[in-house]
């Protein structure tokens, strides 16, 4: 796979979006929880951590 980082940032976004058919997004649902949010934000903060991971190590 090419840009294996990049397709996982495709991945997530794609099942962001579509949380938002079941939630939208306003002020007013700031404090909606979800079990997909949490599995989201996991995923997104895991692969956040990989980035700078292989960013602080390129630069070496």
């Amino acid at each position: 796979m090419k840009l294996p980082h990049w397709q996982h940032f495709l991945s997530l976004e794609k099942d962001f979006v579509e949380t938002v058919e079941y939630v939208e997004l306003s002020d007013e649902n700031a404090l909606t929880y979800s079990i997909a949010y949490t599995k989201l934000y996991l995923a997104i903060c895991s692969e956040t951590d990989v980035i700078a991971k292989l960013v602080c190590k390129k630069n070496q």
